[in-house]
């Protein structure tokens, strides 16, 4: 079997469920808001509470932030060379699919659709419901947030069938917003010190909580997670490199941009939370450290509203997730007749209509699973369970997907790069080093997660191989 052909359709080409190809309809603009606004959400507003909560100190916390960011920009580079490659819609599985056959690529769509896209979707619409509920002070039970929940999430859907204009547009406008919010939260502390006595406390960063008999390395391991999960998102873009203009110039300039935006933001804005409020004032916030920041430097009012900025980020995070990760199920469908209606393309507004419906529907079934589970368990968090297992799924793949890059210099060596990693192989044996060691410390701090993860992940492998090694779509030359 052929895999140099694997996930591709050239233009004009028609599948015999009567897709096509997705339009190349999205500018720079709306490229780098993808890869910085699938990034930003809700996690830098709530996750630094998190972090403190474990025992680290600043330097280690603020170290991680830096690490990861850093670890990420590499992966970034991998994958530019990858996604100039092959600059079509599906992102990393075609680049599995490409280096390593076809049932690694499955495994990596299989894990797509039932982990990694679903409760990520699932998790920032609770997010939104529990954040508009919080602003306009309004009570609700578990069923009402699982009902608001799926509905949000239908709104984000109907917008993105509407076409990728509509979606990268409204992606454009969110980012927007909260890359000016976050700029304005980083500098606040700092003009609040030359007007008032109120502002940065360099007291704060020099706290040292009380870590148990927690190492270095299993805190850096426990950090990780919460820090990988805020930066979750950057490689979106590459699941709608089929709709990018100019994708040579453009993909690179978002994954690079973007990745460069979101860590200086990620860093100057934990200078400042860090700054004004200390660790154990950090670790015990409730409603989130942005607006504590904000409460104390510019009173209640401001503070409040906070909280329209964290309505800005999460919803604009949940549209990246729902304008991305479909392009990923509509590769899947070209290749696989029996799911085939994946790459169905709406006659009228030319979007992947029943890959995001699909998305939609299993999104849901997460929703509802997870608010059973919490009213029959009392005092659990919903947005926390269908969270918690997207970050290890997500990092395994990573780290096939940064592999994939050096694997197809071997399979692929005379294949055009217009973009070629610096530095090979360093690069990726750098990330893959990093990554390697936290997947291996995750399976000991959390077993059960990462033990779950791995299990579905590997179960994607027994599907392929039962029901879709014969049923592949070859295409004709």
């Amino acid at each position: 079997m052929d895999d140099s052909k694997f996930g591709k359709v050239e233009s004009g080409d028609e599948c015999p469920d009567g897709s096509g190809d997705l339009k190349r309809s999205m500018g720079p603009a709306m490229a780098v808001s993808v890869s910085v606004g699938c990034v930003i959400g809700v996690g830098i507003f709530f996750i630094p509470g998190r972090i403190a909560a474990t025992g680290a100190g600043f330097p280690l916390i603020i170290s991680t932030w830096v690490v990861v960011g850093i670890a990420c920009f590499l992966a970034a580079l991998c994958f530019a060379e990858m996604a100039l490659m092959y600059p079509r819609s599906g992102g990393q599985y075609v680049y599995l699919g490409q280096a390593y056959g076809r049932p690694v690529a499955f495994m990596m769509g299989w894990a797509a659709v039932l982990i990694i896209a679903p409760s990520a979707a699932a998790s920032l619409s609770v997010a939104f419901v529990e954040t508009c509920a919080g602003f306009f002070k309004v009570g609700l039970s578990i069923t009402g947030k699982t009902a608001a929940a799926a509905m949000v999430l239908g709104v984000v859907v109907c917008i993105n069938l509407r076409g990728a204009r509509w979606g990268g547009g409204f992606q454009a406008a969110t980012t927007l917003v909260k890359v000016v919010s976050l700029c304005c939260l980083a500098v606040l502390p700092v003009l609040m010190g030359f007007f008032s006595d109120k502002g940065i406390d360099s007291a704060n960063y020099s706290s040292i909580p009380d870590a148990g008999d927690k190492s270095i390395f299993a805190l850096f391991a426990v950090v990780m997670v919460s820090v990988m999960f805020a930066y979750e998102g950057w490689q979106n873009v590459t699941f709608v490199a089929g709709e990018i203009r100019e994708p040579q110039r453009n993909i690179p300039r978002a994954l690079f941009a973007g990745l460069t935006l979101v860590i200086l933001l990620y860093v100057a804005v934990n200078l400042a939370f860090h700054g004004v409020l200390s660790m154990e004032e950090i670790a015990s916030s409730k409603s989130g450290v942005a607006q504590d920041m904000t409460t104390r430097l510019l009173g209640p009012a401001a503070g409040g509203a906070i909280a329209l900025v964290i309505l800005f980020s999460t919803i604009g995070s949940l549209n990246g997730v729902v304008l991305a990760n479909p392009r990923m199920l509509f590769a899947m469908g070209k290749d696989y007749p029996l799911i085939g209606r994946l790459a169905s393309i709406h006659p009228h507004y030319g979007t992947p209509s029943t890959a995001l419906l699909t998305l939609f529907v299993v999104s849901g079934l997460y929703l509802v699973a997870a608010g059973l589970f919490v009213a029959a368990n009392p005092g659990k968090d919903l947005f926390g369970i269908l969270s918690k297992y997207m970050v290890f799924a997500t990092s395994f793949f990573y780290s096939l997907s940064v592999l994939a890059s050096v694997v197809l210099r071997f399979r692929r060596p005379d294949a055009p790069r217009p973009f070629r990693v610096p530095l090979f192989p360093l690069v990726p044996v750098l990330f893959l080093g990093l990554y390697g060691w936290f997947l291996w410390r995750i399976g000991f701090e959390q077993p059960v997660e990462a033990g779950i993860g791995l299990l579905v992940i590997i179960a994607g492998l027994g599907v392929y191989f039962l029901f879709f090694r014969r049923g592949v779509r070859v295409e004709s030359k």
